[in-house]
């Protein structure tokens, strides 16, 4: 499916800048964690050199998925059935995500190993060193966890379902159902939360429902967020949502952008 051509939400256009800066500020984290694992290496500390290297390398699989994303290269992936349609994300997302997970868990297994053996080669010293190996461990199984998750629900990071009836938004954490009657309106930024590419529920109880990263489903993002705004604007179009014609709706770009 090519890149969609709808108009770009407003509050989506003032945050680009400030997310280059933080692939910028993640870079340079990368590369000072690359620096250390050097270092190591050339005083002969081998098994640190190892740890360092893991440690800078864990956020880059996500870092190349981000990137994708926001250079449009993420299909359309829409299944229908009669009951609505779902929206998936990048397949490739899942992958470099999993790889993310695996590869800091190695890290923080490592680095307990070498802390507990006394080959740590680190200047750290007093608190932060004798906690560094609890935390790490705490966070590894948090990720542990994460994968069990999502291995068992079998949809890698979530999902966004829209039925004639709502939306349900799917993630790492949780399933939520929000129903059309329920929604006030459908914004492109959240009041409170930073976030990219947000797909943001205004509730009539007052609350927001948010929807991260649209670019993660659909090229650009753009598409899934006039579709969730068109068919809460527009019932008599939400059986479309059941029949597969909203996939085609979709594909022409044919979406209400009011």
């Amino acid at each position: 499916m090519p890149l969609l051509n709808l108009p770009e939400p407003e509050a989506w256009q003032r945050a680009r800048p400030r997310y280059r800066w933080l692939y910028a500020v993640g870079f340079l984290l990368i590369g000072i964690g690359l620096w250390y694992a050097v270092s190591a290496a050339v005083r002969g500390s081998y098994p640190t050199a190892a740890f360092f290297f893991l440690l800078a390398a864990s956020p880059l699989p996500v870092v190349v998925g981000l990137a994708r994303a926001s250079y449009g290269f993420v299909p359309c992936r829409v299944r229908n059935d009669a009951s609505g349609s779902t929206v998936l994300p990048d397949r490739w997302l899942g992958a470099l995500g999993l790889v993310t997970l695996l590869t800091f868990t190695a890290a923080a297994a490592l680095y307990n190993v070498l802390y507990f053996t006394d080959t740590l080669d680190m200047s750290t010293s007093g608190l932060p060193r004798r906690a560094s190996p609890y935390a790490f461990a705490v966070v590894a199984i948090l990720v542990i966890g994460q994968l069990v998750v999502g291995w068992r629900r079998g949809n890698g990071w979530g999902f966004v379902r829209l039925t004639p009836a709502g939306i349900e938004n799917t993630n790492l954490i949780h399933t939520k159902f929000y129903a059309w009657e329920d929604i006030a309106n459908v914004l492109d930024e959240p009041s409170k939360k930073r976030t990219r590419k947000a797909v943001v529920l205004a509730l009539k109880d007052g609350s927001e429902a948010i929807i991260e990263g649209a670019d993660l489903y659909v090229p650009g993002g753009v598409g899934l967020y006039w579709m969730v705004r068109h068919y809460w604007r527009h019932l008599e179009d939400r059986a479309e949502l059941a029949d597969g014609r909203a996939l085609e709706r979709l594909h022409d770009q044919r979406f209400d952008t009011v």
